[in-house]
């Protein structure tokens, strides 16, 4: 799956947005962040994770593994 399924329901859609503005500016180690919606892994949740959730938005596993498919 491409990174930004934050939600976790195998689609990237407004659930991702949603949750990343609930978490928006939390840092590692205070009790808002969470790492999976660090989609960058920088220990903050800013603009950087919610450009790169937008970037796969509409996206599910199905497109994801047909992607793949298309490469071999």
């Amino acid at each position: 799956m491409w990174p930004g399924d934050v939600f976790a329901d195998d689609v990237i859609n407004m659930k991702d947005i949603m949750v990343l503005g609930q978490l928006f500016n939390s840092i590692s180690g205070d009790g808002k962040y969470s790492a999976a919606a660090d989609i960058n892994k920088n220990g903050v949740i800013n603009l950087e994770d919610v450009m790169l959730v937008s970037k796969n938005f509409n996206k599910g596993s199905k497109d994801y593994k047909n992607e793949i498919d298309g490469l071999s």
